[in-house]
């Protein structure tokens, strides 16, 4: 088969797309054939290696869907068109057109393919960009985030992994506190302990002892978190399960240099059935103690900054204004603020 045949459909898709009218009667498009014809072409010209013919098809398929009302035809469309650009390396016509296959499967009813779209986007720019990986993956959040569904849980655990791997550390954690909410009000109890450990294995690897240790305490249900959220109700029980344990074993080990005790509690079993990308910090945490390279706390001075900045006065803990921000439309925004911040200029992402 050569493009001819490709080309032929081309022209009989635009004959419906644009049919022909006479003086005293005027034809209405055919939308639903002119997109059959433009995907069967679009499909002839990728099995002939021709992907910008086939990426230019595609789209016209995708919007004669979006004219005869089949969004999540239109979006499988633009999602075809994303991954072929994505395979020849044009990663911001990749991104663009992840983004437009998102929102046509948001307005096709389907939030988990249009979250998987953003997926795509991040994991296509994350080599060139970080910034706007994050913002793809915080964007992809907001598409599920009614807190009610499986479906809803699992796209902040991804998001959560996700950023680990780019160890964007500070800002998995701002994701992971928002999901300890969603699993108090649903009262998933075992999850939350999960969720719980992994967040002060995130804070100890950044050496961050005293807001891990605060946290904690927290988490034991001594008072609200920065969200105001109450974890009264579970505090008994995380501090008497394995992963309330360990945490404590792991606070003990860090504070007092004890690189047995923290061997030990890195491989309890509710560590290793952690997902993968947090087992691996867990391991490279073990290593920095093991070694002697965590910056162990000052017991003169208990006082810690999240800024960076230095101590704050009062033996205060800066947690920042408590608001949670999804990121909004612009992924190169981390202005918004998670925790009241984001991306700051000397490198890093900080929680306030």
């Amino acid at each position: 088969m050569d493009l001819s045949e490709a080309f032929k459909k081309i022209k009989e898709a635009e004959k419906y797309a644009h049919p022909k009218s006479s003086f005293f009667f005027k034809k209405s498009p055919e939308w639903a054939e002119a997109a059959h014809c433009y995907e069967t072409a679009a499909n002839m010209f990728r099995a002939q290696h021709s992907s910008e013919h086939a990426v230019e098809a595609f789209m016209k398929a995708a919007e004669a869907h979006k004219n005869s009302n089949s969004m999540y035809l239109a979006a499988k469309c633009s999602e075809t068109a994303a991954s072929i650009l994505e395979k020849d390396n044009k990663v911001e016509e990749s991104c663009r057109n992840y983004e437009l296959a998102s929102q046509e499967y948001f307005m096709g009813n389907s939030p988990d393919r249009a979250a998987a779209m953003l997926f795509n986007a991040a994991k296509a720019i994350e080599r060139s960009s970080v910034e706007r990986a994050v913002g793809f993956y915080k964007r992809a959040l907001e598409t599920v985030d009614d807190g009610e569904s499986r479906l809803s849980y699992d796209t902040y655990k991804k998001v959560i992994i996700a950023l680990i791997k780019l160890r964007v550390i500070n800002e998995a954690i701002d994701v992971a506190m928002k999901l300890n909410s969603i699993y108090i009000e649903k009262r998933h109890d075992n999850a939350l302990f999960k969720n719980e450990l992994t967040i002060i294995i995130l804070l100890l690897f950044n050496d961050k002892f005293s807001v891990a240790e605060d946290f904690f305490n927290i988490f034991c249900g001594e008072k609200n978190d920065q969200n105001g959220t109450n974890y009264s109700d579970f505090g008994n029980k995380f501090l008497n399960s394995e992963e309330g344990i360990t945490a404590d074993d792991m606070l003990n080990a860090y504070a007092n240099n004890d690189a047995e005790l923290m061997n030990k509690s890195t491989t309890k079993f509710c560590v290793k059935y952690l997902d993968n990308e947090v087992v691996k910090i867990a391991r490279e945490l073990r290593a920095k103690v093991n070694s002697g390279q965590a910056q162990y706390p000052n017991n003169n001075n208990n006082d810690f900054d999240l800024t960076g900045g230095g101590n704050v006065n009062n033996n205060d803990i800066n947690l920042g204004s408590g608001n949670f921000d999804l990121g909004g439309n612009n992924s190169n925004n981390f202005g918004n603020g998670n925790m009241n911040g984001g991306y700051n200029d000397d490198g890093g992402f900080d929680l306030c």
